[in-house]
């Protein structure tokens, strides 16, 4: 099949140099990865993921495939109060969100230990929330046992999946966003709480260095379940609500990851390797 155009995502690639990758599903990766006339990735440091994978120079782009910057936005105080009020949690309370789908790859392991670990060093009542969007049910089911032998339910909330549409609510009704998993591409997750304007603590993984404007960003050691501890304490410690507290963070996400940027260079890019064949 010629020519061929691939979008690896991180997870596309960086399960496949794990040392427990299934050898049949990284051959078809590295075999797809040969074949392509051009591989666009979302980050960097991807690109020489692909080649190690690969085993020889591969043509590559760094094309992210960006956000609605008009739907996450962060003019939604109704939304806030409306989502937390379902959720039992004040606005004195402070939220703290796992956004990443429900998989080991995000160590929502390690946020769970680290929340419990921090409650006793938080000053204000705090709480932490998992979505169960894409959830691997048994994975779902281990995160909620350990809840339980912490005994910490009244503080954990698991939210089920909601309309695409709603997504920027639960955004506007989270004070701290947690992104910590082993090892990534550049997430959506990281572009959607910028231009929400919210804080995210992050681990400081190598792929997401300078690709954003990090106003918004607490980075802290990456896989250390004491690191992310002490960042949770600090930060819900220190936090107050502002709607508008990254206006830079934003601005970055506007100008360089919207979705129409991404749909108007995909199309030159599908072009460009036409007219050349």
């Amino acid at each position: 099949m010629t020519p061929l155009i691939l979008s690896a995502w991180g997870s596309d690639i960086n399960l496949q140099l794990e040392a427990g990758a299934d050898p049949a599903w990284r051959g078809h990766t590295i075999e797809a990865l040969r074949s392509a006339s051009l591989t666009t990735v979302d980050s960097p440091a991807l690109i020489s993921k692909c080649q190690s994978l690969a085993g020889r120079a591969i043509r590559s782009e760094v094309l992210h495939l960006g956000i609605d910057t008009q739907t996450f936005r962060s003019d939604l105080s109704r939304e806030r109060a409306e989502l937390r009020a379902q959720l039992g949690i004040s606005n004195q309370d402070v939220l703290i969100s796992s956004m990443r789908a429900l998989s080991p790859a995000y160590n929502h392991e390690i946020i769970l230990d680290a929340f419990a670990a921090a409650r006793s060093g938080i000053t204000k009542r705090a709480y932490l929330l998992f979505k169960t969007f894409n959830a691997e049910p048994s994975y779902a089911e281990k995160l909620k046992i350990k809840v339980r032998e912490y005994g910490i339910g009244d503080q954990v909330r698991f939210v089920d999946e909601m309309p695409e549409a709603a997504l920027p609510s639960l955004y506007a009704a989270t004070d701290l966003v947690v992104n910590y998993p082993r090892q990534d591409g550049f997430p959506v997750t990281l572009l959607e709480a910028a231009a929400c304007q919210r804080i995210v603590i992050c681990a400081a993984l190598e792929t997401y260095s300078d690709m954003i404007a990090d106003d918004n960003i607490i980075w802290t050691s990456e896989n250390s379940c004491f690191a992310l501890t002490n960042a949770l304490i600090k930060a819900a410690n220190a936090y107050e609500y502002s709607d508008n507290r990254f206006p830079r963070a934003r601005a970055t996400v506007v100008s360089a990851f919207s979705r129409g940027n991404y749909q108007e260079r995909l199309v030159a890019i599908y072009e460009g390797v036409m007219a050349a064949r």
